[in-house]
């Protein structure tokens, strides 16, 4: 436990640098709040000269702030207060991408990082995205047009933050990406509290939890430890989370069942020290035991896959329509609620090879109540209270 309390103490000093850190008025920088000046330069400077002086935030007040492509550096927090909205661009050519990924807000290998406060970060996506199909059409872009979208890696996600340590991600709004909201790629002691995330105007989605460890360079394999995912709500519905959206993602050429919430570390490199609390997900239920499975007494079956791309249905047919747990060391479940609508075949909650779980406070809410709730496989120091 002596990591656990020396990230806390990291992230206490980290907390104390923000709040005790300069603020600097966004117009000092000469950047605009009518939603129409494109301030991608300006805020880019106040980021540079913040970060160069010391260190402390950047901070917008009520208005639209258009922008392009920005670069947090360390030391700097950019703080949106209520009614400030930091407004992507409509423009693809305003974006930039690294290491494969286009984005509004880049941070690459920054340290005392943070975005802030009760204001909005709007990546006007869908309109980002239209005028990317047009730039295609014209032939100033390249791209295959697969599905008729333009592949994720050009549609500008709204955070990339990459090789990153001591990050604060806090009471924002973030909606309307044109590709990933947020994604934090090989970072360190990453504080993620209190945010909305709007990405389909819905709190629909297909796959709540999804902690994966692989090893797709030979030799190369992830670790992934002391993680604490807490207050959560969300609904799975039985269709395509996004169906009747206004730029709906591809339909998949083969059915399948939904799938559960999974944490899959690999034999040699599990996944370590991870806290589930006040977690609640409603599932649509109704596996259909027709479609071709693993069950519960042929576990050995269920692939490693550790070169395969980490997405939530790469196992295809899982035994668990709540969550897969697969070689974790060390896992706790507080308060967690799973409720299936439709009774399925499958069984809520499977272990396969853990050790260390304290499980208190489960509630499984399923038309079939008598049915075991939880299954153990090849576990050890499993505690249910």
């Amino acid at each position: 436990m002596k990591i656990l309390k020396l990230i806390t103490v990291l992230t206490f000093l980290f907390c104390s640098t923000i709040i005790t850190a300069k603020d600097y008025n966004a117009s000092m920088f000469g950047i605009k709040s009518n939603g129409t000046t494109l301030n991608t330069n300006s805020i880019q400077k106040g980021i540079d000269f913040i970060s160069a002086n010391g260190g402390g935030r950047l901070v917008f007040y009520v208005g639209r702030y258009l922008t392009g492509t920005i670069y947090l550096k360390s030391n700097v927090t950019i703080h949106l207060e209520e009614g400030a909205i930091l407004v992507g661009s409509v423009n693809p050519l305003d974006y930039e991408q690294n290491f494969n990924w286009t984005a509004l807000i880049f941070a690459l290998d920054q340290e005392n990082i943070g975005i802030t406060g009760k204001g909005v970060i709007d990546g006007q996506g869908f309109t980002v995205a239209n005028n990317l199909v047009d730039l295609i059409h014209k032939g100033v872009i390249n791209d295959p047009l697969k599905y008729d979208r333009p592949r994720e890696t050009i549609r500008p996600q709204n955070i990339y933050f990459r090789g990153c340590r001591n990050i604060m991600i806090r009471g924002i709004i973030l909606k309307d990406p044109g590709s990933w909201n947020q994604q934090y790629d090989q970072c360190r002691n990453l504080v993620v509290d209190g945010i909305i995330v709007d990405s389909l105007r819905s709190i629909n989605t297909g796959n709540v939890i999804f902690l994966r460890i692989g090893e797709r360079r030979e030799g190369r394999k992830g670790k992934m430890e002391n993680i604490s995912i807490s207050n959560v709500y969300a609904e799975v519905p039985a269709t395509k989370p996004d169906a009747g959206y206004n730029y709906e993602g591809p339909v998949e050429d083969l059915p399948r069942n939904i799938s559960p919430s999974s944490i899959v570390g690999m034999p040699d490199a599990m996944i370590e020290n991870v806290t589930l609390k006040n977690i609640e997900i409603c599932y649509p239920g109704g596996g259909n035991p027709n479609y071709a499975k693993v069950g519960l007494d042929e576990l050995e079956k269920v692939p490693e896959l550790a070169a395969n791309y980490p997405e939530f249905s790469m196992f295809k047919e899982l035994p668990a329509w709540g969550f897969y747990i697969r070689h974790v060391k060390g896992i706790t479940f507080e308060n967690v609620t799973l409720t299936g609508i439709k009774e399925d075949y499958r069984t809520a909650v499977v272990l396969d090879d853990v050790h260390g779980a304290e499980i208190k406070g489960l509630k499984v809410n399923e038309p079939d109540d008598k049915k075991k709730t939880l299954f153990s496989y090849k576990s050890t120091g499993i505690i249910i209270k």
